[in-house]
């Protein structure tokens, strides 16, 4: 889906209690969006910014930005195998993680390189073409 997307934003302060520290004010953002099949789908959250510090709009851009955070932990699962480990100790677990995230780091880095020749190039084809330069 290319070009603007309408979205209904509210903004509510609410209280939460929080047994260690008592009642804390927060934000309430919830944004309501039609997506290109005609889905409605709707995301909220909480922040500690006060209504008077920022307006619906930051907030409601703010929240968007999440879907890039979504999609590159999506990428990382399945194209790099984030997700993909078995392994005995916490120090294994890091160095995997570690190795993900330079992958991940390298990929993005060559998918910014080649934009202007294709702009919707995606990170699976990032990899082919550098998997095929070592081929041949």
């Amino acid at each position: 889906m290319k070009g603007w997307i309408e979205t209904k934003v509210f903004v509510q302060e609410v209280w939460l209690w929080n047994m260690a520290q008592g009642d804390e004010k927060r934000l309430l953002v919830i944004k309501k969006e039609l997506n290109n099949r005609g889905k409605t789908k709707i995301k909220f959250s909480l922040s500690n910014f006060l209504l008077s510090e920022t307006s619906w709009e930051e907030l409601a851009w703010m929240q968007s930005q999440r879907f890039w955070v979504e999609q590159a932990f999506r990428n990382a699962k399945t194209v790099l195998g984030m997700d993909d480990y078995e392994l005995r100790k916490w120090q294994g677990w890091y160095h995997h993680m570690a190795l993900v995230m330079m992958a991940m780091s390298f990929l993005v880095s060559e998918r910014i390189r080649y934009r202007r020749e294709d702009p919707l190039f995606s990170l699976a084809e990032v990899m082919a073409l550098n998997c095929g330069e070592n081929d041949g």
